[in-house]
């Protein structure tokens, strides 16, 4: 029986950037993989019993979904605490889950935080345009 994963639902236009006046909960239909991430550690943490597979299961996506969505929590802690309280004008649906996933590609923490606060720059002079 061949195994079919449902993907993580994104915005319809991605291309939209949001604005500071825009709220991200009426813009997307479906939580940024990070706050999944945060929500599956939480639930991981507080359940002994719970494992990926099961939250796989659940949510209808592969395991290797699920571990991919988790490794977000890898990235250096002042960058999850940005993305958990982003700088204005940004919102959290800013950084898309490709971009952060690159983030990740940098196995230096030195060059992760550089990287980032190119990626910061960069969406700010998008947001103010």
């Amino acid at each position: 029986m061949p195994f079919v994963a449902r993907p993580i639902p994104f915005p319809p236009d991605a291309s939209h950037t949001p604005q500071a006046t825009d709220n991200p909960e009426q813009l997307y239909s479906a939580p940024h993989p990070f706050q999944l991430a945060l929500r599956w550690h939480q639930e991981l943490t507080g359940n002994s019993q719970l494992t990926k597979a099961c939250i796989a299961k659940r949510e209808g996506l592969s395991r290797a979904r699920v571990t991919q969505v988790m490794n977000l929590l890898q990235l250096p802690e002042t960058i999850q605490e940005q993305l958990q309280n982003p700088p204005p004008p940004l919102n959290l649906y800013a950084f898309n889950e490709r971009r952060l996933r690159k983030l990740l590609g940098q196995n230096d923490p030195v060059l992760q935080l550089h990287d980032w606060q190119r990626l910061l720059d960069e969406l700010r002079h998008c947001a103010e345009n």
